[in-house]
């Protein structure tokens, strides 16, 4: 529940209702887990120090925006 709403149902209904008007289910689904894990592997690589925090968001929105425009998002 977030601000009272329950974003997995509402997630939820939303790919039932996509399912049910003809469109295909997986397109309903976001692309975000995978930008989620471009976050988390900048994050890793600041905590090891192995980049700066500024190069390594640098490298991760590279990637998410790439990763954005092959799954067909206009970014």
């Amino acid at each position: 529940m977030i601000n009272g709403s329950d974003l997995a149902k509402l997630s939820l209904e939303s790919i039932d209702l996509a399912a049910k008007t003809g469109h295909m289910k997986y397109r309903t689904v976001s692309v975000y887990p995978q930008i989620d894990q471009q976050l988390n592997k900048a994050i890793e690589l600041v905590a090891t120090k192995q980049l700066s925090a500024k190069q390594a968001f640098q490298q991760a929105q590279a990637a998410s925006i790439a990763e954005l425009k092959r799954a067909g998002v206009n970014v």
